[in-house]
């Protein structure tokens, strides 16, 4: 009786370096094991009969309304842990997604700097293109130009050409025509 009442059992410490957190075996067996006293107790008030008048009952009554007056302190107490757990977990979330917003801002930001000079590269790329092209396109249209100019003279040194050969076939048609000697 004196454990049960005593200050360690009903309110433990719960300074986080004291607290220890238990692995959930261990919890289901303390669980199980009141549960076992309870219903011992449940028995043995049962047994004596109530109203029976003896000390034991009045003491095995005793003994269960302290302990659901623990186990009420406990539930209290850890209905409040799990709100601040919960409170904390939220204030987590808030400061992670905070710093996950400005690290995404940050990535943001260097993404559209590095887009920027890819688009001013681009830029640069485009306009040595196009100087290229319009290089390009004026040599062709000069080639275009000589080339149509070699093809004039070609022509007109083909029409000479037949010009001198005609008179050359009309002279030699009028030398042999004509008796020898002269």
């Amino acid at each position: 009786e004196r454990l049960w009442r005593s200050e360690a059992v009903q309110r433990p410490s719960r300074v986080s370096g004291e607290f220890r957190w238990y692995n959930g075996r261990y919890r289901t067996f303390i669980r199980e094991q009141q549960r076992a006293v309870q219903r011992r107790m449940v028995q043995l008030y049962v047994a004596e009969g109530v109203g029976g008048g003896s000390a034991l009952s009045e003491d095995v009554a005793d003994h269960y309304k302290q302990l659901i007056r623990v186990q009420d302190s406990e539930l209290r107490e850890v209905r409040h842990e799990n709100e601040q757990l919960r409170s904390e977990v939220e204030a987590f979330m808030r400061r992670s997604l905070k710093a996950d917003s400005a690290v995404l801002a940050d990535k943001a930001d260097a993404l559209e700097k590095e887009n920027e000079a890819l688009r001013t590269e681009v830029e640069e790329l485009q306009g040595e293109l196009d100087g290229r092209v319009a290089r390009l396109e004026a040599e062709r249209k000069q080639l275009r130009a000589m080339v149509s100019e070699q093809e004039l003279q070609l022509k007109s040194m083909a029409i000479s050409y037949s010009q001198v050969e005609q008179a050359n076939a009309e002279l030699r048609a009028s030398l042999a025509s004509s008796p020898p000697g002269q």
